[in-house]
């Protein structure tokens, strides 16, 4: 998201983070059957933008 983005903060992965996870509950809630791609999403996927981008940002800058 960083390197698209051009951007020198974390506003941006805080906003998809946000998305992602809202998205997957929604799924969560909806859906019957299954849920570990919703619960992936919301554990691991959404927090992975962030963090990713905050390691693009500590790269670049030191």
């Amino acid at each position: 998201m960083q390197l698209i983005a051009q951007t020198k903060n974390l506003n941006l992965n805080f906003i998809l983070a946000f998305i992602i996870a809202a998205l997957a509950m929604v799924s969560l809630l909806t859906s019957g059957g299954s849920h570990w791609t919703q619960l992936f999403a919301i554990i691991i996927f959404a927090p992975a933008s962030t963090l990713g981008g905050a390691m693009y940002l500590k790269r670049q800058s030191g």
